[in-house]
């Protein structure tokens, strides 16, 4: 019964709270903060932080409903509004590589494309010398190729290295991003072989897990690993002792 209501559907319901109006603000629980990947590099933009967001709308149980914060973002908060309550919380992983010649691989499929468009102003800012690898999908090229100009622009200047894209919708079979990496198993394969980095940025239920299975598959084809050889390289060596697989999932 919880799952998908609110207090308001809660007293809707019941017709009459059995209490003060206060007695019902008593009881909740304190809104618990929302976490965004930050989508830009301040040395790109002095003085600015630059976020990607998805306003979430849908109908359930009779009524229109929005996405707590990023409802209150998109109706509510007016381009001028001078205050509006923030705070920074650190990743001491999800980072760029510390030497600039290292490769990258960055799938961020949606609103995941955040960090990476961080990554990759800041490898433009820092003249890194390391190939990037961009692998970005979502539901039609024509509405959801978010930054593609900046993006382009970076194709044509060799920044970015290679780009891989899957729009789910612009053919009748879906195609998501762990059906473009097992295409492009055996590049892939070879960078990680040569010391590149990857990350993953996005939805946990799904993406992340069809995406960590494409890699141990890839690592199974193309690397001539036995199953159980593929998960232990992905999930220990890959993950764990070489940090050079990195998730900012959620």
């Amino acid at each position: 019964y919880i799952w998908s209501r609110d207090y308001i559907d809660l007293v809707s319901e019941i017709g009459e709270y059995p209490g003060t109006p206060q007695d019902l603000v008593d009881t909740m629980d304190r809104l618990k903060p929302r976490l965004y990947s930050i989508s830009s590099s301040p040395d790109a933009h002095l003085g600015e932080v630059h976020l990607t967001v998805a306003v979430v709308r849908y109908h359930h149980h009779d009524r229109d409903r929005m996405g707590l914060c990023s409802g209150w973002m998109a109706e509510t908060v007016a381009k001028d509004t001078p205050d509006v309550p923030v705070f920074l919380s650190a990743t001491k992983s999800f980072v760029l590589p510390e030497d600039p010649s290292t490769d990258i691989i960055m799938v961020g499929p949606g609103t995941g494309i955040a960090p990476f468009r961080a990554f990759l102003e800041q490898r433009e800012c820092d003249g890194a010398t390391g190939r990037n690898w961009l692998i970005f999908g979502d539901w039609t090229e024509s509405d959801h190729y978010y930054y593609r100009e900046q993006i382009e622009g970076w194709i044509e200047s060799g920044l970015i290295t290679q780009m891989t894209t899957a729009f789910s919708r612009d053919q009748e079979e879906k195609i998501y991003v762990q059906h473009r990496m097992m295409e492009h198993g055996s590049e892939l394969w070879s960078w990680l072989s040569s010391g590149a980095v990857f990350y993953v940025c996005g939805d946990k239920s799904r993406m992340a897990k069809d995406v960590h299975q494409a890699l141990i598959d890839i690592a199974k084809e193309h690397g001539g690993m036995t199953s159980e050889d593929a998960k232990h390289y992905i999930e220990t060596k890959l993950m764990r002792e070489e940090k050079r697989y990195l998730r900012d999932v959620y």
